[in-house]
């Protein structure tokens, strides 16, 4: 098997663009309308001890991913039981983020389109890259992350003139409670999300840095995202902001230009598009690297095709609508992702703790 392996700054990348990538259209942190953005703050706040412990679990056990250290903490058998339990949270998340993605084309372009031609066709494209290797699809990421954020960039200066600035008002016309609510809500969806990445983290090459390779990415994709909300509801307002699925997407369509400039809200499809895709690439590959370390395989791409494909039919079954989809992002998700992204790794990381100390001792 060909040793794969990526740099610190370009597994930094890929945690930037997953942090960012749901913040281009969908309305996060929306229960709590025109305030959304301080919601933002706080789950900006409360991931960034989450996710230093995700980098010193991760320094206990240099040159490994998840899988392996399970493994190394809690034995064979427990290893492998509790392997499955994430490797069958990352294929949910996949297929979520796939089943937000069509549902997206579906809505906004392809509308009498059947739903498993845009679901089969993203599926080719991510089995394509990832055989390709880790290598390529970060390469990938770098050339066209530069183009996006010089795109929203751009996107935010031309609509200045259409942005009111007493659309935020008033502050905190929500309780501090329902802020926190919402700001947890937003650590566990998409924030801690992140966590994904230690499933190839074997990938990395470790240095010294390493271990804090989570938190200056997370902080500027929260100043990109805090940028984008607070452009978007002083745009729509907050009650528009929060009776909109799409809001990003709404926003753009409101750029108006003379002549030839029209429909610019394509651009912001495209640029979803790319981001969706590379979550959707992240989570084949943190399955198939998992399947890898439960049963032994030579290579991860043995597996790959499977894993794909059964992503790809459990996407066109799991959600019968984009509000139902909607209702458990926000119902349920918060709950489940609070334990299997915070609660469950902190006990990984504690046991990884005292294996170490026990080990220390004896030796």
């Amino acid at each position: 098997m060909k040793e794969e392996s990526i740099s610190n700054k370009q597994m930094q990348l890929f945690i930037f663009c997953y942090s960012i990538g749901a913040y281009l259209l969908f309305s996060m942190g929306s229960a709590v309308k025109q305030d959304a953005w301080i919601a933002l703050i706080v789950g900006i706040i409360l991931v960034i001890p989450v996710v230093v412990m995700y980098g010193r679990l991760m320094n206990l056990y240099p040159g490994k991913n998840l899988f392996q250290i399970l493994e190394e903490v809690f034995g064979k058998v427990f290893g492998k039981v509790f392997s499955l339990i994430f490797i069958g949270n990352t294929f949910f998340l996949g297929s979520y983020i796939l089943n937000d993605f069509v549902d997206f084309i579906k809505l906004t372009a392809l509308f009498n389109t059947p739903l498993f031609i845009p679901i089969l066709i993203i599926g080719i494209l991510s089995i394509w890259i990832l055989m390709k290797g880790i290598e390529v699809l970060a390469n990938w990421a770098q050339f066209f992350i530069r183009i996006i954020l010089i795109f929203i960039f751009i996107t935010s200066i031309l609509l200045i003139p259409q942005m009111d600035i007493t659309n935020l008002k008033p502050f905190f016309s929500h309780s501090i409670k329902e802020i926190l609510k919402e700001g947890v809500a937003l650590l566990t969806f998409p924030f801690s999300e992140v966590f994904l990445f230690l499933n190839f983290f074997d990938c990395v090459r470790y240095d010294d840095k390493t271990k804090n390779i989570f938190i200056k990415p997370l902080i500027l994709g929260g100043i990109v995202t805090l940028i984008v909300t607070i452009v978007t509801i002083m745009l729509l307002g907050g009650e528009i902001y929060s009776s909109f699925y799409y809001s990003g997407y709404a926003s753009i369509k409101r750029m108006q230009f003379a002549g030839e400039f029209q429909r610019l809200e394509v651009v912001v499809s495209v640029a979803f598009t790319i981001m969706q895709f590379m979550e959707v690439s992240f989570c084949f590959l943190g399955v198939s690297k998992g399947i890898q370390s439960v049963f032994n395989l030579k290579d991860y791409r043995d597996i790959l095709v499977p894993v794909v494909f059964l992503s790809l039919n459990f996407t066109y079954i799991m959600f019968g609508s984009v509000m139902e989809a909607g209702e458990f992002v926000q119902d349920l998700w918060p709950f489940y992702g609070f334990f299997i992204q915070i609660i469950f790794p902190s006990l990984v990381f504690i046991g990884a703790i005292v294996k170490k100390k026990h080990f220390s001792r004896l030796h």
